[in-house]
C-alpha cells in the first residue's frame, strides 16, 4: 500500500510547491502595482513607451517560465488548454468572452474606456499615445500569459489537487487572479474576479485558452488605448 501511495502523496505535495511557487512569482507584482498608487493618485503619467517596452520583456519573462514549467511537466499541453485554434467555435467564444468582459466593466464603471476612477483622481496617462505599437505585442502577450496560468495552468493543476470538486478550481484561480490586480483597488478586484469566474466557466466548455486569450487581450487594448 505505502509503495503505491507515495508516488501519489510526492506528486501532490510536489504540485502544491509548483503552484505556490508560481502563485508567488505572480502576486509579488502587486508590491510593484503599490509603488504606483501614489503616482496614480496625483494622476503622473507613469505609463509611457519605455516603461511598455519593459513591460513587454518582463511579462514575456515570465510566460516562458509557465511555458517551461508546463512543458517540464511531461503533461500533456492540451490538459492546459493549449490547441490549435478552430475557426468553427473558437471565434464565438473569442466574442462571448468580449461580451462578457464588456458587460462586467459596463457594470463596474459608468466611464467605459480610459477612465477607472478607482481612486477618484486615475485616468488613463496621455503619454500612452505614444505607443500604440508596442501595445499589440503587450497585450497579445499579457491576454496569453494571463489564461494560460490563470486558467489554462491552475484550473488544471486544482482539479488535480481538488480531486471531484467541479467548482472550487474554478472559483480558487479567480480569487487569485483578483488578488493579482489587487493593486487597483478593491472595488476593480472585484469585477476582476466575476470576471475570472466567468472565463473559468466559459474555459470548462471550450477547452482552450485562446479565444480566451484574444478577447482578454483586445479588451485590454481598448480599454487603454481608446
Amino acid at each position: 500500500m505505502n509503495e503505491v501511495a507515495s508516488p501519489i502523496v510526492s506528486r501532490r505535495l510536489a504540485l502544491k510547491f509548483e503552484v505556490a511557487a508560481l502563485v508567488s512569482l505572480h502576486v509579488s507584482s502587486i508590491a510593484r502595482g503599490l509603488m504606483g498608487l501614489t503616482a496614480r493618485s496625483r494622476r503622473l503619467e507613469i505609463y509611457y513607451w519605455p516603461e511598455t517596452l519593459v513591460s513587454v520583456f518582463s511579462g514575456a519573462g515570465g510566460l516562458l517560465i509557465v511555458l517551461f514549467v508546463i512543458w517540464s511537466s511531461g503533461d500533456k499541453l492540451e490538459s492546459f488548454g493549449i490547441r490549435k485554434w478552430r475557426w468553427n467555435i473558437d471565434p464565438a467564444y473569442a466574442l462571448l468572452a468580449f461580451s462578457v468582459m464588456f458587460a462586467i466593466h459596463l457594470v463596474y464603471s459608468s466611464n467605459l474606456y480610459g477612465t477607472y476612477n478607482l481612486f477618484g483622481s486615475y485616468r488613463t496617462p496621455a503619454g500612452l499615445s505614444k505607443s500604440y505599437v508596442l501595445g499589440v505585442p503587450l497585450y497579445l502577450m499579457v491576454g496569453f500569459r494571463e489564461e494560460l496560468f490563470f486558467r489554462g495552468y491552475l484550473i488544471a493543476r486544482f482539479q488535480e489537487l481538488f480531486k471531484e470538486q467541479v467548482y472550487s478550481p474554478i472559483i480558487v484561480s479567480a480569487g487569485i487572479f483578483a488578488l493579482v490586480h489587487l493593486t487597483y483597488g478593491p472595488p476593480y478586484a472585484l469585477t476582476v474576479f466575476a470576471a475570472g469566474l466567468a472565463f473559468g466557466f466559459l474555459y470548462r466548455q471550450t477547452k482552450s485558452i485562446l479565444p480566451l486569450a484574444l478577447a482578454h487581450a483586445v479588451f485590454d487594448y481598448l480599454i487603454i488605448y481608446t
